[in-house]
């Protein structure tokens, strides 16, 4: 049984170029797992209201997508050990 997700992906601030590699990454890693990704927002970079690991600013995305229930843990850890990526928060979508 598939979901519908939001996932928003905070990076390290590096550069736009980096920052696209990440989105891509995300995207073919949810592909890769059976899913579709509907919509991608990408907000740019943002300064944070507090330091995160010792970070002022960093790059914003918001994924819309599709996928099986079973692969949201393996998606969830694929996430949590890419070094770009600060901080993540995944959920369902409406």
């Amino acid at each position: 049984m598939s979901r519908k997700y939001e996932l928003m992906v905070i990076y390290r601030a590096q550069d736009d170029n980096g920052y696209q590699e990440g989105n891509d990454w995300v995207t073919q890693k949810i592909e890769s797992l059976g899913g579709t990704v509907e919509k991608l927002d990408q907000w740019g970079l943002r300064r944070f209201a507090y330091p995160l690991e010792k970070k002022t600013q960093g790059y914003y995305s918001v994924f819309y997508f599709e996928l099986p229930t079973d692969k949201l843990p393996e998606l969830n850890h694929e996430l949590k050990v890419d070094e770009r990526i600060l901080r993540f928060m995944i959920t369902r979508g409406e």
